[in-house]
């Protein structure tokens, strides 16, 4: 068991690579691009081929600036959903109290007043001493 050595992973932080050296993300993002690419060089069949190339070049360099333009080292979809989820967020919080509710008021009567004294703490064997508060005329020595 001595002289046997493990390897340390070092590489976790790194993408798998699926196909032509592309990462599933990469991949995703790029034939997204081709297939928006294609519906609006497909969409646009009445218009003249120029136009229409624009169009799914247009579409394809969004797949491909997805895939590989990587601001601060993250995914433009990343960014996408922090600048939409800004967008969302109301930019001031109000803090309203409720009003309060009088039926939560509703006393049952007077069974508190009736309840027995339970002392908390003492020792063991000891009963514990309950403190009274000192009237007008008694001075504690």
């Amino acid at each position: 068991m001595r002289g046997q050595r493990h390897r340390i992973p070092t590489h976790l932080n790194i993408e798998d690579k699926a196909i032509l050296g592309l990462t599933l993300r990469e991949v995703a993002c790029v034939g997204l691009g081709v297939l928006s690419g294609f519906a609006a060089y497909d969409r646009l069949a009445a218009a003249p081929p120029p136009l229409r190339l624009l169009a799914g070049l247009i579409g394809l360099a969004g797949g491909a600036g997805g895939a590989f333009i990587r601001p601060l080292g993250r995914g433009l979809e990343e960014w996408c959903f922090v600048v939409l989820h800004y967008l969302a967020t109301p930019r001031h919080a109000l803090w309203h109290p409720r009003p309060p509710d009088p039926a939560g008021w509703a006393t049952r009567g007077d069974e508190w007043a009736r309840a027995p004294v339970r002392p908390v703490g003492g020792r063991r064997g000891r009963a514990a001493t309950v403190p009274t508060p000192a009237r007008a005329g008694e001075r504690g020595a």
